[in-house]
């Protein structure tokens, strides 16, 4: 009975419905009821992120020796690729190609693919290919409120994720280590 809309828009999920507790339907993504308030918002609500997600410090990346200067969308580092990434951008029903964008290195074709499951699971995988090295570390930013989209706040709820690894921060600007 789990279904989700996805917009061609940052490839993003508009809405997640699942069965609550009591077996009604419930969006439990946010999202928005219109594509220019997608178009309008940099919060990237449900859409795909990268190249890059997270931050890069000092927006440099250095690949096989050479130095790759990213745009400054987050004081002095980049965040999330910058204003032109992925979660900006309209994605072809298959897939969506980037020819050397955003000041990372390399022609890139990236693709991603949502899939509901018989065990009403979401499963995004990811794949892309580059004709240069460069990097690729994305990811999706759906926003989850498990009462429901517009119930109220979901600051009392409580998620657990079983992981043997995440990645700390180095400091208060958030830059990953």
């Amino acid at each position: 009975g789990m279904y989700a809309q996805i917009t061609d828009f940052g490839a993003s999920i508009v809405s997640l419905v699942v069965k609550d507790k009591d077996g009604k339907n419930t969006d439990v993504v946010l999202g928005y009821e219109n594509a220019e308030t997608y178009q309008q918002q940099m919060a990237s609500f449900g859409a795909v992120v990268g190249r890059n997600c997270n931050r890069i410090a000092n927006a440099e990346i250095v690949i096989d020796g050479v130095t790759y200067q990213l745009e400054k969308n987050d004081n002095e580092n980049n965040l999330h690729s910058g204003s032109q990434a992925t979660s900006r951008r309209l994605w072809d029903a298959e897939e969506q190609t980037a020819e050397g964008q955003q000041g990372y290195p390399g022609n890139a074709v990236m693709k991603v693919t949502y899939e509901v499951t018989e065990a009403n699971e979401l499963s995004i995988t990811y794949h892309a290919t580059a004709d240069k090295t460069t990097i690729f570390n994305m990811t999706n930013h759906a926003y989850f409120n498990l009462n429901g989209a517009g119930s109220g706040s979901a600051m009392e709820q409580i998620l657990q994720i079983r992981a043997s690894h995440y990645t700390p921060v180095i400091d208060a600007k958030s830059i990953p280590t």
